[in-house]
């Protein structure tokens, strides 16, 4: 069986291990009912929900993990996202959400009431390597130790708002500030699109590329302030990091980075008002961003994956 094939519910592989696997953990569910070989949509929407169906019928738990309510790159037609959602989440055992906000919203978009289950997303304290000091990252990317950077670090995709937060941030005056966006550019993003919007002010350093996870530690360690300018996002494990790094985040006020992005360990700011994101930058430029990140990661401290696991054995078991 391929990798591929594996990424998929199976019906004979559900037959197989009946009895011998208790629950079935999803998470990300876009490829059960999208593939790339064209096949048409409510066929794939059908064969998904029947194997649910089934996986039921043979007595498995169904546990969904909620991390988006949508794909970030919508399907078009939409409804077939949405179908998938819905029947999802009436047939799982148990749904798993991140904070309060994903609870609500759950039940409105999905009619889900029962067994919902808020675990806040664990932090990634020793998960990643962090041992360059703050001064041997800042030499490694050339930048002095008394400028103040801003990061934005991830793969660069169309709701991730690189274009807003590239506007806002030209339009800061300061010769100690530097904005770096560091990422692998997704496939629907024009080439050279980064580039022409940065293009005029140098205080922004682009490095559009993959960053492997040995590299995390360099990137976090250079900056003084995160910044997630999303445009749409519900629970979102990049503030998790940045605050395990000890870095203080700016981030809209959505989903569940209000749950996350608490008072001092950041800023939060409006998406609906058109200067949100350039006064939170303003107000960063002067703000004792030293403090905040001790703040982010006492806070990240008390997000653990032991306390994940015991609450996720809950949900497996039904238990309130």
């Amino acid at each position: 069986m391929s990798l591929k094939d594996k990424l998929y519910l199976q019906w004979r592989w559900l037959v197989q291990n009946r009895g011998q696997v208790d629950v079935l953990h999803l998470h990300f569910i876009q490829h059960h009912y999208v593939a790339n070989d064209r096949w048409p949509l409510v066929k794939l929407l059908v064969k998904f929900v029947g194997k649910l169906l089934l996986a039921r019928l043979l007595g498995y738990r169904i546990v969904w993990t909620v991390h988006n309510l949508y794909p970030h790159e919508r399907l078009r037609p939409q409804i077939i996202g949405r179908l998938a959602h819905i029947v999802l989440a009436q047939l799982a055992t148990a749904i798993i959400v991140h904070c309060e906000y994903a609870r609500e919203v759950l039940t409105r978009e999905f009619y889900r009431r029962r067994n919902i289950y808020t675990i806040p997303h664990p932090s990634y304290i020793n998960v990643y390597p962090n041992i360059i000091s703050k001064q041997k990252a800042r030499a490694l990317l050339d930048l002095a130790n008394n400028q103040r950077v801003f990061l934005f670090l991830g793969t660069i995709r169309p709701y991730k708002g690189l274009d807003r937060l590239v506007e806002a941030f030209c339009r800061i005056p300061g010769d100690e500030l530097r904005l770096v966006i560091a990422g692998k550019p997704w496939n629907t993003v024009p080439p050279g699109e980064l580039e022409s919007l940065a293009q005029g002010d140098e205080r922004i350093i682009l490095v559009p590329r993959f960053i492997p996870n040995t590299d995390l530690q360099l990137f976090y360690n250079v900056a003084d302030i995160i910044v997630l300018p999303y445009t749409e996002v519900l629970s979102s494990g990049a503030a998790l990091l940045a605050m395990s790094f000890g870095r203080p985040v700016i981030a809209p006020a959505i989903g569940c980075l209000t749950e996350v992005v608490t008072l001092g360990v950041g800023s939060l700011y409006d998406p609906t008002d058109p200067q949100g994101l350039y006064k939170a930058l303003l107000r960063a430029r002067t703000a004792d961003l030293e403090t905040m990140g001790q703040n982010a990661y006492k806070r990240a401290t008390e997000l653990t994956w032991t306390d994940m696991a015991l609450k996720t054995l809950r949900a497996y078991r039904l238990e309130q």
